[in-house]
């Protein structure tokens, strides 16, 4: 079975040029095969399909985070609790 995106492309183009009744068995197939409701598939079917672009993200907040946790360790703040932690980190 092909994707969703790619049935809502080809199948959409096909359901936005045709008449009335053939709309219809166009929608009743597509429900079939997607199980997306019927009123749903309808407003699926009459949007044109929209190409996103994936952005590669930057890391928003490692270095502080990490920053944040060096200096935690560092002091002995949560590794003083006697859990063992501060042997571990300080070696």
């Amino acid at each position: 079975m092909a994707t969703r995106r790619e049935l809502k492309a080809t199948i959409g183009q096909r359901y936005r040029g045709a008449g009335r009744r053939e709309r219809r068995q166009i929608r009743d197939g597509f429900v079939k095969v997607t199980g997306y409701h019927r009123k749903h598939a309808l407003r699926v079917l009459m949007k044109p399909p929209v190409m996103r672009i994936a952005q590669p993200r930057g890391r928003l907040y490692y270095e502080a985070v990490r920053q944040d946790a060096d200096s935690v360790v560092g002091c002995g703040g949560i590794a003083s609790a006697g859990s063992g932690l501060g042997r571990l980190s300080r070696s």
